[in-house]
């Protein structure tokens, strides 16, 4: 790019050289104008592109300081909540396998359903804490058979569960090796129910 408008500042000034020899002939001086002219806008775009690309060419295009940067390290403070949450997600698991060992001392006994109405049915029986930590919340899933013995319909209840929205012998925690009775209420049960119920422990929540 350089060479090539050197050439074209090199033509301009022998052109302006000529203009001044031909100056006596009047039409080949105009024509000398017309081309100096059109050398001098030449030379004058080709000198705005060497700057621009001369500048362009002093620019780095690479950041070279977040390249070197190094990594930015985790501050203690990070590391102290990422290890505690670590911890909870660890008791958190513990908890669950907790839990579901002690599910196997809830016992639910002398579970029966009787038709109070045609349309309301009352199942009834007792569960029991064999363990020997006190609950604050029993869950358990009825379940309602068919002929088959398949379960076409369930319901989950509480017999056990201390909080402010409880009322009843149910808002009282179940010490360990008590027993307490239950009774529930169940509507609009399948008219394919053959009149047979089975329950069993689906969740349970320790006093503390």
């Amino acid at each position: 790019m350089i060479p090539l408008m050197s050439l074209m500042i090199g033509s301009y000034i022998v052109t302006r050289m000529m203009i001044f020899m031909l100056s006596k002939n009047h039409n080949q001086y105009k024509s000398g104008i017309v081309i100096n002219k059109l050398l001098a806008a030449l030379t004058v775009i080709i000198t705005v592109i060497c700057v621009i690309l001369i500048f362009r060419s002093s620019i780095n295009p690479f950041d070279m300081e977040s390249i070197l940067k190094p990594d930015v390290l985790p501050s203690s403070s990070e590391k102290v909540e990422a290890s505690e949450k670590t911890k909870d997600l660890d008791v958190g698991i513990e908890n669950i396998g907790e839990k579901q060992a002690y599910i196997n001392k809830v016992r639910i006994i002398n579970l029966k359903a009787v038709e109070t109405t045609p349309e309301r049915i009352e199942v009834s029986g007792i569960i029991r804490n064999l363990g020997n930590r006190t609950l604050n919340k029993v869950d358990m899933i009825i379940y309602f058979l068919d002929k088959d013995g398949m379960p076409i319909f369930e319901e989950t209840y509480s017999p056990v569960w201390v909080s402010e929205y409880s009322f009843g012998v149910s808002n009282k925690p179940l010490k360990p090796n008590y027993s307490r009775r239950f009774g529930y209420n169940i509507e609009d049960v399948p008219p394919d129910w053959a009149k047979k119920v089975k329950a069993e422990i689906a969740d349970i929540r320790f006093e503390r």
